[in-house]
């Protein structure tokens, strides 16, 4: 598979929000259909992610020490910056492409754009887990 062609990854599905996946290098992202099988869909994508694999980070895109992203919001554009990956989107549209560094999964990113998705139509994203110790929680 030439590194410039995208092709589709699939669909996958979570908070009612659906990704039509594209990448230049699909194994990053085949953790989706191994680990988390759940979320795949035959729904029409909502939003449409177009990653490409970078050999290596592009030139100007700096290299961030953390991984917090820094998020730039003009009218419905929208800029992420990562130590990872460099998104850009326009919420009318609902297209995304990102730039991703070398060995990376696509998994942060679309954590990122979910919370981002979310908050805008006034949800939020939470993260909860049990823990059972015997019979007390």
């Amino acid at each position: 598979m030439g590194r410039k062609t995208l092709h589709s990854l699939g669909v996958i599905e979570i908070a009612d929000i659906v990704f039509g996946l594209h990448s230049n290098w699909p194994k990053p992202l085949l953790w989706i259909r191994e680990g988390y099988p759940a979320f795949l869909s035959h729904r029409r994508p909502t939003h449409h992610l177009s990653i490409r694999y970078q050999d290596h980070w592009p030139k100007g895109l700096p290299m961030r020490l953390r991984d917090e992203p820094k998020v730039c919001w003009e009218k419905s554009r929208f800029a992420i910056q990562t130590a990872y990956y460099h998104a850009e989107g326009d919420l009318l549209s609902k297209k995304i492409e990102a730039a991703m560094a070398p060995g990376f999964s696509g998994s942060g990113l679309l954590r990122t754009l979910l919370s981002l998705f979310l908050l805008k139509e006034g949800g939020f994203l939470l993260h909860a887990a049990g823990l059972a110790d015997r019979e007390k929680a």
